[in-house]
């Protein structure tokens, strides 16, 4: 058994993988991926695959872009991850700020969630 095929038997038995039928994975198992740039995923292989989705629209400027790549690392050499229970901090202070005055203060709050971003309207106590 390969690399590929390893880490793909592997990934059906511990992984959930959204959007497809688990029972099929014996058959038609998942890609391994190992790395990612622009619009591109390449296999253990080496074969470049198109991400023509964003991996689910979240990396619309591509894989490993170099103005992302860049701002992610100077805001994990001062604050990789603080809980907002009962805490804060600046950067999300300020994206919360950004994100209210783009929807012209509709979002009095914004909640941040373990997956995305959800708009909240609660009347000011």
């Amino acid at each position: 058994m390969n690399q590929a095929a390893s880490w793909a038997k592997r990934s059906a038995a511990a992984v959930w993988h959204p959007c497809t039928q688990m029972q099929w994975l014996e058959e038609h198992p998942v890609h391994l991926i190992q790395s990612a740039q622009g619009a591109w995923l390449v296999e253990e292989q080496g074969r470049r695959v198109l991400d023509a989705i964003s991996s689910w629209w979240v990396n619309l400027w591509g894989h490993g872009h170099p103005a992302i790549v860049a701002a992610l690392k100077d805001q994990l050499d001062r604050l990789d991850h603080v809980m907002l229970a009962g805490l804060t901090h600046q950067p999300v202070v300020e994206l919360s700020e950004r994100l209210s005055l783009r929807t012209g203060g509709t979002w009095v709050i914004v909640f941040m969630g373990p997956m995305v971003l959800r708009p909240r309207k609660w009347p000011s106590r």
